[in-house]
């Protein structure tokens, strides 16, 4: 398993303006930009001062770290979960429809040897009873072919 962090999901296209504010497109990008703008508020109103100003943004970028790198992984977690359950729902929607063509081959088998006993023991085609005259084996290999994506070139039925 692929567990390398694109680090463009991390941090990405930083850039800092004429007022030294810096900005990214990254998860660590964002987080410190809020982060940032929290302190500098508690900054202003003078609840942080001195050396407590450096202890909480320290601890501020640690988290933003910390937790940023917690979400890009967690966000590919669920990508890789969700084309997981898609695959799987593919494959339940390709079985049931395995099972569907299944049934209707051996449908069609079933009237192929009820036809080939009946005709062989009928002393006229009008004993033949009606499920498993021609036109009905007809429709249903037509139905079997149609199901599975069978193109038929030249007439199986020589009509």
């Amino acid at each position: 398993m692929n567990t390398t962090i694109p680090f463009t999901d991390f941090t990405n296209n930083v850039q800092t303006n004429e007022q030294q504010v810096v900005t990214g497109d990254g998860a660590f990008d964002d987080m410190m930009e809020t982060i940032n703008k929290h302190i500098d508020a508690q900054y202003q109103l003078g609840r942080i001062t001195g050396s407590d100003y450096a202890t909480v943004y320290l601890g501020a970028m640690q988290t933003a770290i910390a937790e940023s790198m917690r979400f890009v992984l967690q966000h590919q977690l669920a990508e890789k979960q969700t084309d997981q359950e898609e695959a799987k729902i593919a494959l339940v929607e390709r079985q049931t429809a395995g099972f569907d063509d299944d049934a209707k081959n051996k449908l069609l088998k079933q009237l192929l040897d009820s036809w080939s006993v009946a005709y062989s023991v009928a002393k006229d085609a009008q004993s033949i009873p009606d499920s498993i005259k021609v036109n009905s084996i007809d429709s249903t290999l037509k139905s079997a072919l149609d199901s599975l994506a069978i193109t038929v070139t030249t007439d199986p039925l020589g009509q």
